[in-house]
């Protein structure tokens, strides 16, 4: 007897051409793209089997999860790093509200269930993902996992056919009528369900085989738009919405035929890549952030292994802020780039776009002189980030492979992304602005209120640690006092700077009020806080000033603090603050906690 899977059924009703193409013609090896998805999917049916499938309730533990995430992630289909790590972490957050909300001690009847159950003429197979025991003993649960974020209404699950085919092949293959057949949307950690009756069981199984005979007796097979055509397989052979290309046969494909249509393909999902990247650059109000993740961005989409993101300073200067396997620091004075962006370098330049520069270095003497001792640069291409006449930073890609041409089309998204750049590096330098206190370049004291509320949830969710650092700078009024405030602002100055570079990355620096500054420490512990707080106020002691002519020592005192979870943001903030007054009441220059 023939073998006929519900999912070649279903695919009938969606599209009749989609059916013949995969089905009759056996062309999904030429077509087949993977999918992220796609591999999504995959990859938590696969951990949920794997989870369930553990006896001891004692070891299905959160941590198991995630280690089964990791051992089962499916890497295919994802157009870069980025969207990977996107649907990792969605994937992982999924598991924690399933690990929450779901009953994790259930020992399932069946798990990954395949199914083969004769219908008249033919063989009905398929694969249900869980049969429960319910409480009674005597009656089952079909659960079917649902991983896209699409959540229908109840009316839409009643129509649908899916947990009725199921509830036909529990029947059919155990003899059991399941009490309820439930879809788990995973996404939404929310599950819906229906209560299938003998009728209804009896009328699915009619209708499958009325669609199996109508299949068998189809001749023209024509193509069905719906809401699933733009990621169909075939969307580049689809007569209604495709090139127009007649299907052919698989062993008359010719090589120039398939290229074309990889080609083409290409383009969409460059883009599809493009629009996605552009809406992913456009969500960063960091700048730190925004600039690492855009040029990554772009030296991945113009296929280069060296980049430059370049920022312009307030002395008119453009340093560079970010590079991808570029050491030089490379500086250069706004008349060069006015004068590369103007054309008036060398008639040779080759000024593809108002927002995209190509140049040949052989030629740009003047230019290679920035770009010395990279001696297999041969192709230099100048993305410059302007909004409306002000420039704002330029990207410089590397490129030395003369064999990989850029092309108009290479050009056009690069300078689609550019323009998007620029408008998302002018909107973070106006939120940097509103963040950052105008003397000491450090975060603003409302600003860090809001950080320390984020860090307290991010730790309490995650389970890690977080410390905090209050300083002061001692007999501040006296220096004040005795200098002036100008020296007095410097020293701040100063102090900030000494701050900035002597802290790691993730901490966040505050000026916290007048000579005192704080220091959010995300997921460290209290010794290492201790430890660098104390290395700094080292440093501090140890360094001569230079006020007025007159050699002067500043010393510095510390409050610590580690948060325990139990207390308010503001009893943790005075918590610190009495320690940062116990140091100074026990003579200064000292760390308290």
């Amino acid at each position: 007897m023939e073998q006929l899977s519900y999912t070649a059924l279903s695919t009938y009703e969606q599209c009749p051409l989609k059916y013949k193409f995969n089905y009759i013609d056996k062309m999904s090896e030429i077509y087949h793209r993977d999918r992220s998805y796609f591999s999504f999917g995959e990859t938590l049916h696969t951990v949920l089997t794997k989870f369930f499938q553990i006896k001891d309730i004692n070891k299905r533990t959160l941590g198991v999860l995630h280690s089964l995430l990791r051992e089962n992630w499916i890497s295919k289909g994802y157009d870069n790093p980025n969207e990977e790590f996107e649907y990792y972490n969605i994937a992982s957050s999924i598991l924690e509200k399933f690990y929450e909300s779901n009953d994790i001690k259930i020992q399932p009847l069946y798990l990954n269930d395949f199914f083969c159950i004769p219908l008249e003429s033919f063989i009905l197979t398929g694969r249900i993902d869980r049969i429960d025991i319910l409480s009674d003993k005597n009656e089952i649960e079909i659960i079917d996992y649902k991983t896209g974020k699409f959540l229908p209404d109840y009316n839409e699950i009643i129509d649908d056919k899916q947990l009725l085919v199921y509830s036909l092949a529990v029947l059919k293959k155990y003899h059991i009528l399941s009490k309820k057949a439930s879809f788990l949307y995973l996404y939404h950690n929310k599950k819906i369900s229906i209560y299938p009756t003998r009728e209804q069981i009896d009328n699915i199984k009619k209708y499958i085989v009325e669609l199996y005979y109508k299949i068998k007796q189809e001749t023209k097979f024509l193509p069905k738009e719906s809401k699933f055509c733009r990621t169909c397989d075939y969307l580049v052979i689809c007569p209604l919405l495709g090139l127009g290309i007649r299907p052919t046969n698989q062993d008359r494909l010719k090589y120039d035929y398939k290229e074309t249509i990889r080609y083409l393909e290409s383009i969409r999902n460059d883009l599809y890549t493009l629009n996605k990247l552009s809406l992913n650059i456009s969500s960063i109000i960091d700048k730190h952030l925004l600039i690492k993740r855009a040029l990554e961005i772009v030296s991945q989409l113009s296929n280069v292994t060296k980049a430059v993101f370049l920022i312009k300073e307030n002395n008119d200067i453009f340093k560079v802020h970010y590079s991808i396997n570029y050491n030089s620091k490379l500086i250069f004075t706004k008349e060069e780039i006015d004068k590369l962006i103007n054309n008036n370098y060398n008639s040779e330049i080759d000024v593809m776009s108002s927002s995209v520069i190509v140049l040949d270095l052989d030629k740009q003497l003047n230019i290679m002189e920035h770009f010395y001792g990279d001696s297999d640069l041969e192709t230099l291409i100048m993305l410059p980030l302007k909004i409306r006449e002000s420039l704002l930073g330029i990207i410089f890609l590397l490129k030395s492979n003369r064999k990989v041409e850029f092309t108009n089309y290479n050009i056009t998204l690069l300078q689609s992304l550019s323009l998007q750049i620029a408008v998302s590096l002018y909107n973070s330098q106006l939120y940097e602005l509103a963040v950052t206190d105008g003397l000491t370049g450090l975060y603003t004291h409302r600003y860090f209120q809001q950080q320390l509320e984020q860090e307290m949830e991010k730790t309490k969710k995650y389970n890690l640690n977080l410390c905090m650092l209050l300083f002061d700078i001692d007999y501040f009024k006296k220096l004040n006092d005795t200098y002036g405030h100008p020296e007095g602002d410097n020293v701040l100055k100063f102090i900030s700077n000494m701050l900035k570079e002597n802290f790691r990355e993730k901490d966040i620096i505050a000026r916290y009020g007048g000579e005192e500054f704080v220091v959010i420490m995300p997921d460290t512990d209290l010794d290492t806080t201790i430890d660098i707080a104390d290395k700094f106020r080292n440093k501090i002691e140890n360094y001569i000033f230079n006020i007025k002519n007159e050699n002067v020592k500043i010393t510095i005192s510390a409050g610590a603090g580690l948060w325990d979870r139990s207390i308010t943001k503001e009893q943790f903030i005075e918590q610190v603050d009495n320690a940062l007054y116990n140091a100074k009441k026990l003579g200064r220059n000292r760390i308290c906690v």
